[in-house]
């Protein structure tokens, strides 16, 4: 009965991952009975600094805008809820582990087999390459936001997640400095950047 997504057609299952002003949460869809990931943001905190909530919205901004083309190794945006208190951005559910996390796994020096590097690189570069078709840069690709997911005839492929650094910035240059730094692009990782997004993911 206090569940925040009953209003929206959605039973929450299990969290995911909370910050300061969000959440994300697993969620099963009460109409498909699908499995989704749903982020909230807490509106009363997040309007509190105009500069936080310029960056919500444009992050919504960016997957609505990626909305209209759905893209096999992105995770997309299937509905947006927006009330008083919380907006609740529905997103595809991957199932599957970080790169980070299966990379960990394999312990110190080990890497995972090169043909399968070669298949989960062409995915991610498939997913990217249409982010930049459309005049978005990620701005913080990493392994944490390459999530695995498994199809229904068991073959695995990657999606890329968390767009709150996205931008929609076309051929001008960016002045942010954002993402993690050990990530970063030498060109971001100043104290003036001035940087083209598309070549900062590369």
């Amino acid at each position: 009965s206090t569940d925040p997504l009953a209003a929206h057609g959605y039973t929450t299952q299990s969290p995911i991952a909370a910050g300061a002003f969000s959440m994300i949460v697993r969620a099963v869809d009460n109409t498909s009975g699908k499995q989704v990931a749903v982020k909230t943001f807490n509106k009363a905190k997040v309007q509190k600094d105009p500069s936080l909530w310029q960056v919500t919205c444009r992050e919504i901004s960016v997957l609505q805008h990626l909305n209209s083309s759905f893209h096999p190794h992105l995770a997309n945006l299937l509905a947006l809820h927006d009330n008083p208190i919380s907006v609740h951005l529905v997103l595809e559910y991957c199932d599957g582990a970080s790169l980070q996390r299966v990379l960990q796994k394999l312990g110190v020096n080990i890497g995972m087999a090169e043909n399968k590097v070669a298949e989960l690189t062409a995915h991610l570069c498939s997913g990217l390459g249409h982010v930049h078709s459309q005049g978005i840069a990620h701005r913080d690709v990493k392994p944490s936001n390459v999530v695995f997911v498994t199809a229904g005839d068991g073959r695995e492929s990657v999606k890329m997640v968390d767009f709150g650094f996205a931008i929609r910035c076309g051929d001008e240059r960016c002045y942010t400095n954002c993402s993690t730094p050990i990530y970063m692009a030498p060109e971001q990782n100043k104290s003036k950047p001035a940087y083209l997004g598309p070549p900062v993911d590369c």
